[in-house]
């Protein structure tokens, strides 16, 4: 896990000279026995409903919003949400059904307040610098009522330390994603 972290900028994925590494990381990793277990768990415990409208934010290349579409149906909608245009890109070629995706940061959602029934903000926290601030954006932009990432605080921790260059941008990503686990 560390060795990525050292060749992959995940803020600069457009300006690296090779975009399509990146993806081809994620793809790989979700690829993986293990991690598709993980994360159709980790999808099947959210409370989404047929119907809602879910933001999936740091999309990536799309494998959890391709899952959380189907847990919303036909009727629902599912926004992947990404800073990086060649990862939005990506996510859009291998994806059908009820599921948008548009580039942008979640340190500024250019997004309307009180748009969405649910969000999902999976291994992304503990690379940015300002967490806190991405958490109060994506509250924003959900319902009065809304369900926010609901796996236990022992996996976002998890998740944190596990792929934090630092013990601080561990600690910064943990604190937020308890604040965010609603």
């Amino acid at each position: 896990m560390t060795t990525y972290l050292k060749q992959l900028d995940w803020h600069r994925v457009d300006a690296s000279a090779d975009p399509k590494a990146y993806a081809a990381y994620l793809d790989r990793l979700d690829a993986e026995p293990e991690m598709q277990y993980v994360r159709r768990t980790f999808i099947d415990e959210l409370p989404c409903k047929a119907g809602e409208w879910i933001l999936d934010s740091g999309c990536g290349t799309g494998s959890d919003a391709a899952l959380l579409g189907q847990r919303v149906g036909l009727g629902g909608r599912v926004l992947g949400m990404d800073l990086s245009h060649s990862q939005v890109r990506c996510a859009r070629s291998h994806t059908v059904g009820t599921i948008d995706y548009a580039a942008g940061s979640l340190l500024c959602l250019p997004l309307a307040a009180d748009t969405f029934d649910g969000a999902l903000c999976n291994r992304v926290l503990m690379h940015l610098a300002d967490p806190q601030t991405a958490v109060d954006e994506l509250v924003r932009a959900l319902k009065p009522g809304a369900w926010r990432w609901r796996r236990p605080v022992a996996m976002a921790i998890f998740l944190a330390r596990l792929r934090s260059p630092s013990a601080s941008a561990a600690r910064k990503a943990s604190k937020c994603a308890t604040q965010f686990i609603h």
